[in-house]
């Protein structure tokens, strides 16, 4: 609900820009974006798949953060790279019951580290001095690598547990303090829900 309810609020946003004659974008023009985001999905998804028979339970996040690249072979239309990382550890106690012996407690911990390279597609919407709303879609490469170690010595994995597929798809909005530089928000499928960050852009001269 609160996804969709920040997407609505964005799409109302996205609709009440005005268009004039000045345009922010330009053809040729290179940026990069650095940014942070969030939820991290895994962590609710693991909690969910270690749940059982499990009494105490601790995780936490690094990330997701990454970097994208853009350049505008069109004033409307960009092509670029997005890069993220994000990882998310985990640590907690098990119940185990063998056939022939009382109930004991298996301490565990790991981490689920992900990086992705997602080749893009940017579609800029309006011709503002100042607004840069834009829609985004991509497909690529995800590399992932999964640690788990516990107590029980016959339970170990250490492996690429993912599909080596990406993708992300959503929307954003770009805001200039100077001609080439500026913050943006980015609301998205694939990937954290919210993104943000800055940018720089260089253009041709």
């Amino acid at each position: 609900m609160k996804a969709r309810r920040l997407i609505g609020i964005f799409l109302l946003l996205l609709g009440s820009f005005h268009y004039t004659s000045a345009q922010i974008v330009e053809k040729n023009a290179t940026s990069l974006e650095l940014y942070y985001g969030f939820p991290d999905w895994w962590q609710s998804l693991l909690r969910y798949g270690l749940s059982s028979n499990i009494y105490s339970i601790t995780m936490n996040s690094s990330g997701p953060f990454g970097g994208r690249f853009e350049h505008n072979v069109t004033k409307r239309v960009g092509i670029g790279m997005d890069i993220w990382y994000v990882k998310t550890s985990f640590s907690g106690i098990y119940t185990t019951t063998p056939s022939n012996t009382t109930s004991s407690n298996v301490y565990f911990h790991g981490n689920l580290a992900r990086v992705n390279f997602l080749p893009r597609v940017t579609v800029h919407l309006a011709e503002h001095d100042k607004l840069d709303p834009y829609v985004h879609f991509g497909l690529g490469y995800l590399y992932s690598k999964l640690y788990f170690q516990s107590t029980n010595k016959s339970v170990y994995d250490e492996s690429n547990p993912l599909p080596a597929v990406t993708f992300r798809f959503g929307m954003g909005v770009k805001y200039y303090f100077t001609p080439d530089f500026g913050g943006f928000v980015d609301v998205g499928l694939g990937g954290a829900l919210v993104s943000f960050g800055l940018f720089k852009r260089w253009r041709e001269k």
